[in-house]
């Protein structure tokens, strides 16, 4: 009668054990998590890595920006 191990994870220290078993597979999802977001900044886009010039043109073309504030912005770029 106390002898029997039937409950699950009774050999890992009882409910200890569960408690247990929970924290590390927190752990682990919290590691993977964090791994992903380090590998893929959330809002990381083409548009970050592109060359300076590249984003006045787009800006200018998009009407951001005006021929005057691009040919300073560009001025200040060289």
């Amino acid at each position: 009668m106390w002898g029997c191990a039937y409950a699950p994870f009774a050999g890992f220290g009882g409910g200890f054990g569960i408690l247990l078993c929970l924290l590390l597979l927190s752990l682990l999802l919290l590691m993977v998590i964090k791994v992903s977001r380090v590998s893929a900044p959330m809002g990381a886009s083409k548009a970050d890595s592109a060359p300076p010039m590249e984003i006045l043109k787009n800006r200018l073309a998009n009407g951001e920006i005006t021929i005057d504030e691009f040919n300073t912005l560009k001025q200040l770029l060289r």
